[in-house]
């Protein structure tokens, strides 16, 4: 009878767990403890991974300390990489995407992810407006930047002018005219520069190279003008590239030659009378060059063909023989010398080639009917990032690629992605509010039927898109949300920026993927801006808004008491606060985390955010937490936004970091 009654007393469900029936009498809480239960440490290690991977980094932090099993699974790589997709929208079926730390730890990356976006969404804003001195005619052909040594070149080919001056601000300027010195004021067909050097090839079939640092004087008979002996060929030069030691050289009669910088050949190429379009080399194992039907893959030192490819179409088929023509409407070449893949651009074919197409057929991708690409930039990066990769790192090195389309939208693609077909990661139809800058703007655009898209630049993590008079907006490059709008009206003594349409020709970002900075290019009016903090602030004429209250705060946390530091951290979280609610969440906080005192700063912020000890090899996450938590933004053009996700894990970070328990 007894057992009977104990049975209907005691039940259990499919867990193993006892229900008591509340009108029994416990006696003993050895009876439940005893019985059979299942815990979740009993859950297969996948599955917790599943769990904790929709868990914010501050709560694994958090449950590290649970027990030694779930401090093996949050250092898992597998947890932080599945975490790292699903928070940055990045497909767990994509095999590459650029990194930004270049480490091989997830958990590194995760946070610099974090860090970037957080300044270039909330970073305090400076902007610098100046222009570009002896530019009258407004032509700008090239923009050549160098954000590390803060210079900034721009080269009009129609006069030959160069202008030279500091990135950031525009000062000490100088101007190189081009002038009819020695001839040079020519007919350019195609031109190639460094700093050192300014090469341009004619329709007369003339190569001339211009010293930009030596001076032409009749009295000592120097000139700083080179032409080279093309006495024999007169075919125009249809392309040419340099390094800091050899000329490439295309004509329109297929031949090839490589120059010294005296105007000596040291090498020359018959491609069979085919019309060279695009030359590409590494200067070192390969010269690529595609002409109106074919892709020839050279061999740099034996000059030997390696392999001719077919493009599957003709360019220019209706045979033009008027040459601006050709340099205008002629194909987008580039190359990934680190895979070895070859990108073609026309009109709607966009195609991926391999250098021995022997083994492998194109990669390609169809356009939709009628719909044609305008222009086409690989991601701006450090140069070694084309000719090197290195899978070993988190995202095993991707690199990505945009097409502007005639369609108004853009498209970014891993030219890395191992797949038989290109698939765009995103399509982005961004939405240029030019009535911002002026009706009459917006008004022209419609009237003449103009694609409201002129210039686009991307990195590794966001994309920049312009339009005109300097009107550029920020879209993520993987979800293609909006971020911000990171230009600002030119100033009122741009007169021309405010009563004509002008076009953006160029918009440029730091190479440096966790710098957030970088100029538009409209007209001979250049615009700088700079979001956040920089690693390496470009000259001492870039005074940002704030930045000396930064460094007394800095030098407050760094020189002083932990008393005073925590004081000053705690009264820039509550003007931070008053926009997002905080103070219900931190009582919670603060109950839940009550405790003893830390020994010092350091622990506290390391509590917060440093997961591993692998976060030793890379730059402090709970640092990086705390500098981008006490800047306010200053810039009234952003759109105020109520709790964002990514701010409220770096502000639960902080909280707990603050914690004195």
């Amino acid at each position: 009878m007894t057992s009977i009654e104990e049975e209907e007393d005691h039940t259990q469900d499919s867990l193993g767990n006892t229900i008591i029936n509340p009108s029994q009498k416990i006696e003993s809480t050895n009876q439940i403890i005893n019985h059979p239960k299942l815990s979740i440490n009993d859950l297969p290690s996948e599955l917790l991974i599943q769990i904790f991977t929709h868990l914010d980094p501050i709560y694994l932090n958090s449950l590290r300390l649970v027990c030694k099993h779930w401090n093996y699974i949050i250092n898992d790589k597998e947890l932080w990489m599945k975490s790292f997709q699903l928070r940055f929208n990045i497909p767990i079926t994509s095999s590459s995407f650029p990194s930004l730390s270049q480490s091989l730890n997830w958990m590194n990356e995760y946070f610099m992810r974090l860090q970037v976006n957080k300044n270039w969404k909330r970073g305090i804003s400076i902007h610098k407006t100046y222009q570009i001195i002896n530019n009258e005619h407004r032509f700008n052909d090239l923009t050549m930047v160098d954000f590390g040594m803060n210079k900034i070149l721009t080269y009009d080919k129609r006069y030959n002018n160069i202008s030279i001056g500091k990135l950031s601000d525009g000062k000490n300027q100088g101007f190189i005219p081009g002038g009819n010195i020695n001839g040079f004021l020519t007919d350019v067909l195609c031109f190639d520069i460094n700093w050192n050097y300014l090469v341009i090839g004619t329709k007369n079939g003339e190569i001339i190279l211009k010293n930009l640092y030596t001076s032409t004087s009749s009295v000592s008979q120097r000139s700083s003008v080179t032409k080279f002996d093309t006495i024999d060929e007169e075919s125009p030069i249809m392309d040419i590239i340099m390094n800091k030691d050899v000329i490439i050289s295309g004509s329109f009669e297929g031949i090839i030659k490589c120059w010294d910088l005296q105007g000596k050949i040291v090498k020359k190429i018959n491609l069979e009378e085919e019309v060279i379009y695009n030359i590409s080399s590494d200067f070192k194992k390969h010269i690529i060059v595609n002409t109106d039907r074919h892709i020839f893959v050279i061999d740099y030192q034996t000059e030997e063909i390696i392999s001719k490819i077919d493009l599957g179409f003709i360019i220019n088929e209706n045979e033009s023989i008027e040459y601006d023509l050709l340099i205008r409407l002629k194909n987008k070449l580039d190359v990934d010398y680190g895979t070895q893949k070859i990108i073609i651009c026309y009109k709607s074919f966009i195609r991926v080639f391999y250098f021995d197409n022997h083994n492998y057929s194109h990669r390609e991708l169809k356009l939709e009917k009628d719909i044609e690409v305008i222009d086409s930039h690989f991601q701006i990066a450090s140069p070694n990032k084309f000719f090197n990769r290195n899978t070993y790192v988190v995202g095993q090195d991707g690199l990505l690629y945009g097409n502007l389309l005639s369609d108004g939208s853009v498209i970014i693609w891993n030219v890395r992605e191992d797949s038989l077909l290109i698939t765009p990661i995103i399509q982005i139809y961004p939405q240029l509010n030019h009535k911002k800058y002026s009706h009459g703007l917006n008004h022209a655009i419609t009237r003449h039927n103009l694609l409201e898209i002129t210039s686009f630049a991307m990195n590794g993590t966001m994309i920049a898109i312009g339009g005109y008079n300097g009107l550029t907006n920020l879209y993520d490059v993987f979800t293609g949300k909006f971020i911000r709008e990171i230009s600002i009206k030119y100033p009122t003594r741009f007169q021309h920026m405010h009563n004509s349409l002008v076009p953006i020709t160029s918009i440029q970002l730091n190479p440096n993927q966790i710098d957030n900075n970088g100029i538009i290019i409209c007209g001979d009016a250049v615009q700088y801006f700079e979001f956040g903090e920089i690693k390496q602030p470009p000259g001492k004429s870039s005074q940002r808004r704030g930045q000396q209250q930064q460094q007394q705060l800095q030098k407050s946390l760094n020189n002083r008491g932990k008393s005073e530091s925590v004081k000053k951290i705690r009264d820039g979280l509550e003007d931070y606060d008053e926009e997002i609610h905080r103070q219900l969440h931190t009582d919670k906080l603060l109950d839940k985390y009550n405790g003893n005192k830390y020994e010092d700063e350091e622990e506290e912020l390391m509590m917060a955010l440093a997961l591993s000890e692998s976060m030793n090899n890379s730059r402090d996450a709970s640092e990086i937490s705390i500098n981008e938590s006490l800047l306010t933004p200053n810039d009234k053009s952003q759109p105020e936004e109520d709790e964002q996700e990514m701010d409220e894990e770096l502000r639960r970070a902080l909280e707990l970091s603050l914690i004195e328990h």
